[in-house]
């Protein structure tokens, strides 16, 4: 940070009177905003090098049951300062053969009867990043289950509610992968929508 300071001494009256006082903002923020990226492409691309071709469920043990769950997150192309993190949970349903229909008939059939929980969440991380926390939302959301839930309300709300847990408990040695996992383990209840009928 740079600054100015003129300062005019009245050594009769006994004080000091500050004149201006002028900071180069830019060059802090900019400062900021430059060691902020660093350190989150440092843990991104550490965490995809410890996947070693793993998916993240398995990586993290995390179990889904008979249900396909899939986990991805990326580097958002237009903000540095922001990644996405996609969630997609199907549960299977009995594939019905018509034998009257080809096998290619039928594969599309099943696509319209399987359910399906598709989620995208932004992590956006502020400049002073790992000092300050950073804050979930939910970004999209897409799902085929018959459930009384209301989907969009409750994940938006568990997004809210865990960016609000790191105003009373963050620390700066919780670094993406480990946000990502106490993340998932507060939504990876999806039997409870599947069977919530």
């Amino acid at each position: 940070m740079y600054a100015c300071i003129y300062v005019v001494c009245y050594e009769k009256l006994n004080f000091y009177f500050i004149v201006k006082l002028s900071s180069n903002t830019n060059y802090t923020n900019k400062n900021k905003m430059s060691n902020n990226n660093r350190i989150l492409k440092k843990q991104y691309f550490r965490f995809i090098d410890e996947l070693q071709n793993k998916t993240i469920a398995d990586y993290f043990g995390i179990s889904a049951g008979n249900r396909k769950l899939s986990i991805n997150v990326s580097r958002n192309a237009n903000d540095k300062n922001k990644y996405m993190v996609e969630i997609n949970c199907i549960n299977p349903q009995q594939m019905f053969d018509f034998t009257s229909l080809p096998y290619e008939m039928n594969d599309e059939i099943y696509k319209f009867i399987e359910e399906y929980v598709k989620l995208t969440f932004c992590i956006e991380y502020p400049n002073e990043y790992p000092f300050v926390p950073p804050k979930w939302t939910l970004d999209k959301i897409s799902y085929r289950v018959n459930t009384h839930v209301k989907l969009d309300e409750y994940y938006h709300t568990i997004a809210d509610n865990h960016t609000k847990c790191y105003d009373f408990d963050w620390s700066p040695a919780i670094h993406l992968e480990t946000d990502l996992v106490y993340f998932i383990q507060k939504i990876n209840h999806f039997d409870m929508i599947f069977d919530c009928k």
